[in-house]
């Protein structure tokens, strides 16, 4: 601890200079009730670069005419999501929380305080899951926790959990908590709060909302930064990872650190045209090694036994008299010096995400269109090697993990996904259909005994769902439903046919009810 003290006190000099204009500390949620109507304020904004920044994080400095001396502390109202599932889990999306069957929940809330260019967020998170039980296949290897996946070990070793040991959970987080100094147009802080790298709607390849924030040392830009070349906005950080209860039994790995760096660019202040690049970088770290040497490991090379690395590449078009936006993100875990595999294999350990949004005005509503996709299979190489999976270790038995969730995608490795929404907004509330293609591990079906296309293990969903603008004990709340239902078919790639065992397609209802303070 005293050397992370040490390296921020390093960083100070970087941001005291003349302090710009005050501001206040906020807690924002990323996929709160008010999700429909943030989108499209976006797409219809003058300046998308304000409301829809590509590296974005659940806390914020929000510019304030206060000008009062003095600590200022204001409440942070609370937040509430729940879960009900049935079938199988399907937790994408939901941070710290983990879904499992059954009934689960997260509660949110704290306070801010903020004192001229020191700002704090204190907002630990609550969540409980029910946990009950469903159909799992035990871990393969015998050091490992039986609730360990039994599709990612060896050379594609990854610390993703079937299930979450076989209790109720409760946990309490630090959850969306920060504390930083901002002068000028600079930031740097210590933070334990969720984010997310990258334009898309649904998820992002290098950093999305499916895990537990990583504890860091960040330095950032507060706004795009104005050059000559054009708006370049960025941010650097030096986390810790943590490995979840139900992975292995050994100690000595169980201290990984985490570098990043990104940086973005705009040819104009409206940020209608986006490009950005990021790359991060996992070690583990013994216990007796300090992990601030590892700060700026994302601007070095690193070979397969000493660590994972992440490259991404994204960028977005928002065109807000069409109404329209289009974005993208690949990412990719090949090191860069490889130029002939660049060349001869260029989809190898490649990712890849897209979309595209429309609103469709009308006089008495509007219509909010998205489609998006993502793929993360490495499908069949003609090599001497077999292709690895998206997100499993090199130099590190967890891979692309914090707390057993996901850092990236939820789909996961080896997984694709098709989604289509519709959305009708009008006055206070809204209402939408949407539907879901996922298919799952399929990289790991290919290592299966009888490797069949009958056994691909596919989710189909569709839903409704929709959102309101109410009051709750007097203040400003957005009070959001989804329902949907589907099957999961050939779960875990069970299918009688060429094989006599069974065929196993369940249904996988869920319903999310969430209620978040209105931004």
């Amino acid at each position: 601890m005293p050397r992370v003290v040490a390296l921020l006190l390093s960083l100070l000099p970087f941001a005291l200079v003349a302090q710009g204009a005050p501001c206040r500390a906020e807690a924002v949620p990323f996929n709160g009730a008010g999700a429909v109507w943030q989108r499209y304020a976006r797409l219809t904004s003058g300046h998308p670069a304000d409301t829809d920044p590509a590296l974005r994080t659940t806390i914020a400095c929000l510019t304030s005419r206060d000008t009062t001396r003095g600590v200022s502390i204001r409440w942070i109202l609370p937040e509430f999501l729940t879960v009900v599932a049935g079938g199988v889990p399907d937790s994408r999306g939901d941070g710290a929380l983990w879904a499992g069957r059954g009934v689960s929940f997260l509660l949110r809330g704290g306070l801010t305080a903020d004192y001229g260019p020191v700002h704090l967020v204190a907002a630990p998170e609550l969540w409980r899951a029910a946990n009950r039980p469903y159909d799992i296949l035990p871990a393969r290897d015998p050091h490992r926790s039986d609730f360990a996946s039994p599709f990612y070990d060896g050379s594609n070793s990854l610390d993703l959990p079937s299930r979450m040991g076989i209790d109720p959970l409760l946990e309490l987080t630090l959850g969306q908590s920060a504390l930083w100094y901002g002068a000028a147009n600079v930031e740097v802080g210590l933070s334990a709060s969720n984010l997310w790298w990258g334009p898309g709607v649904r998820d992002g390849l290098l950093f999305g909302p499916g895990a537990a924030g990583v504890p860091r040392l960040f330095v950032r830009t507060a706004r795009p930064v104005r050059t000559p070349i054009g708006y370049f906005g960025a941010e650097l950080f030096l986390g810790t990872l943590t490995e979840s209860r139900w992975f292995d039994d050994s100690t000595a790995n169980d201290r990984r650190a985490l570098s990043a760096g990104a940086l973005t660019w705009s040819p104009s202040r409206d940020g209608a045209l986006m490009l950005g690049l990021a790359r991060a970088v996992q070690r583990v770290v013994p216990r007796d090694s300090s992990i601030t040497v590892r700060a700026f490991d994302f601007l070095r090379p690193v070979s397969d036994a000493r660590g994972d690395r992440m490259l991404s590449m994204f960028g977005r078009l928002t065109l807000p008299r069409a109404g329209m936006r289009a974005f993208f993100e690949l990412a990719t875990s090949r090191p860069a010096g490889r130029l002939r595999d660049w060349l001869t294999i260029p989809g190898e350990e490649m990712a890849y995400q897209f979309g595209v949004e429309k609103v469709i005005r009308h006089p008495n509503a509007q219509w909010l269109l998205h489609a998006e996709a993502m793929n993360l299979d490495q499908g069949i190489q003609v090599r001497e090697q077999a292709p690895h999976d998206f997100y499993t270790g090199y130099g590190t038995p967890h891979g692309w993990t914090q707390r057993g969730q996901l850092l990236g995608a939820g789909v996961g490795p080896g997984g694709q996904s098709q989604w289509l929404s519709a959305d009708r907004l009008s006055g206070r509330w809204t209402i939408g259909l949407y539907g879901e293609r996922v298919r799952w591990n399929n990289e790991a079906l290919l290592r299966q005994y009888l490797a069949t296309y009958y056994r691909h293990d596919v989710t189909l969903r569709t839903g409704i769902r929709g959102a309101l603008q109410t009051a709750i004990a007097g203040r400003p709340y957005d009070v959001a439903l989804d329902v949907s239902w589907g099957k999961r078919l050939n779960y875990l790639f069970q299918n009688t046919t060429y094989i006599d065992y069974r065929t196993v397609d369940v249904t996988v209802p869920q319903l999310r009810l969430t209620l978040s303070p209105r931004q």
